[in-house]
């Protein structure tokens, strides 16, 4: 009978002892500790760079769609009396309230844009836009009063109104954050061309079908009176005069609403003003803050 032999397992064949054990854990956590500081940091620099190329694009795509309603403008509304009663018939319902200070802008047609210029007025920079734009024509096929039928066209008009509203929930480097808004209104169809039809019996028609098709107000392009600027249709044929006529609401909405949560916190997008506690003016900047601001 052979004696027992004991043979050394080689190194590869043994497991881990106890201090091997907690020296691999001691520097695994070392490691994690100061490799997770890096990687937050790197998280977050992905981060911001995204929301703020996000934040140009939807401001340049706010800019352009302005840009694109102010082509077909038929009316553009200034920081004049007038004017402003035009502006105080707008309805707004759901909408926050408009930013204290704001005002419509003044044309200078010889001034400039830039304020480092001798011709630049600050008093006439507005933060806020308030205009009648073409909303397309109207064809309808009418009788007149020899029983001929003919097509007349009218156009039609919508108003837009642009502006910030203060949001109190979220705020930017301690101040309430700002919102642009997008308010347009119901249809109107043009008064002038409606009155331009001379037979009676083909205004009476053309009226009719201006209200079938869903327009049950017109409006006087031409009138720089808000009293007299207003007219009411009805299914009879029949222009009535509205004096107190109030602009009602087609849609409402925040134009750039960019709140955004992703990897390593969330960005909160707004409009700042360029002065604090005085007039706010047109040249409005761009402001990102992450939460902790």
């Amino acid at each position: 009978m052979k004696p027992f032999t004991f043979v050394k397992a080689p190194r590869s064949a043994r497991g881990f002892t106890m201090v091997e054990l907690l020296i691999s854990a001691t520097i695994m956590t070392t490691l994690v500790l100061l490799i997770t500081p890096l990687f937050n940091v790197a998280t977050q620099g992905f981060t911001s760079q995204d929301a703020g190329l996000n934040l140009k694009s939807s401001s340049q795509n706010a800019i352009n769609h302005i840009g694109n309603m102010l082509t077909e403008s038929k009316r553009l509304f200034q920081n004049t009396t007038n004017d402003l009663n035009y502006l105080n018939r707008v309805q707004m319902t759901g909408v926050p309230p408009v930013l204290s200070g704001s005002q419509l802008p003044l044309i200078e047609e010889t001034g400039s844009l830039s304020p480092g210029t001798t011709t630049f007025t600050a008093g006439s920079v507005g933060n806020s836009l308030f205009f009648a734009s073409f909303n397309g024509p109207l064809d309808l096929v009418v009788t007149d009063s020899t029983a001929s039928t003919s097509t007349i066209r009218i156009d039609v008009y919508h108003f837009n109104y642009y502006f910030l509203a203060p949001d109190y929930t979220k705020s930017i480097a301690g101040l309430a954050q700002q919102d642009l808004w997008e308010w347009k209104s119901i249809n109107y169809a043009d008064y002038d061309e409606i009155t331009a039809v001379t037979d009676a019996t083909k205004l009476t028609n053309t009226v009719i079908g201006i209200y079938n098709s869903g327009i049950q107000f017109a409006w006087d392009p031409s009138s720089t009176t808000v009293s007299s600027a207003f007219y009411s249709l009805n299914s009879a044929g029949v222009i009535t005069q509205v004096p107190s006529h109030q602009l009602a609401q087609s849609s409402a909405s925040k134009l750039i609403n960019l709140t955004k949560v992703t990897a390593g916190g969330g960005y909160r997008y707004g409009v700042s003003p360029n002065t604090v506690g005085g007039v706010y003016h047109a040249q409005a900047r761009s402001a990102i803050r992450d939460r902790g601001g």
